[in-house]
């Protein structure tokens, strides 16, 4: 068991790009050095959480964190905003961030409207440079940019401190198997 679960946890950890490790954090789709970011810590959103924080049930994701000093702090994004569109796209999933910023580099400006207390917000953006710095990321703190080698050491901890855990029940269990004499 032990074994399955170790092969599980290092397939997890390391089916991403090499790139993980090195000095240029790894980006998802639609995200490259030099690109537009606004510098968000975003989640994906159930169609009844939208309706229930005053979005509609198609389209929204949810602000868990924003970095300071980035172009959303500038704008006056909070924590607990549901970004519903971007430069006139509807935002239904995380990855439609990055197709609506897509064309656009440091310096554009956008409009980003949100749902802050069950009432729709339009904030103009003025975009920075991803440069590697944090921009998008995704929901459980692991994020694309700064911070990404701690995070990964911390998993790293997480999944060594589960493995010995694993192989303490499996010796409890086999131990449990043994005939009594």
């Amino acid at each position: 068991m032990t074994a399955m679960i170790r092969r599980f946890v290092l397939v997890a950890l390391w089916a991403m790009p090499a790139t993980a490790l090195a000095s240029d954090p790894p980006q998802p789709p639609g995200f490259a050095p030099g690109r537009a970011r606004l510098g968000v810590h975003v989640s994906s959103m159930t169609p009844e959480l939208r309706t229930f924080l005053g979005a509609k049930p198609d389209a929204g994701i949810l602000v868990q964190r924003v970095d300071p000093g980035t172009a959303a702090a500038s704008a006056g994004i909070k924590v607990g905003d549901i970004v519903v569109a971007v430069d006139g796209d509807a935002i239904d999933e995380i990855e439609a961030v990055a197709a609506a910023l897509a064309d656009h580099g440091k310096g554009d400006k956008v409009e980003v409207v949100v749902v802050r207390k069950k009432a729709r917000k339009k904030l103009r953006v003025e975009l920075q440079d991803d440069a590697g710095g944090p921009g998008l990321a995704m929901p459980g703190g692991f994020s694309f940019g700064e911070g990404r080698h701690d995070e990964l050491e911390r998993l790293r901890a997480a999944i060594e401190t589960l493995e010995r855990r694993v192989e303490a029940l499996d010796r409890a269990r086999k131990r449990a198997r043994k005939p009594k004499s």
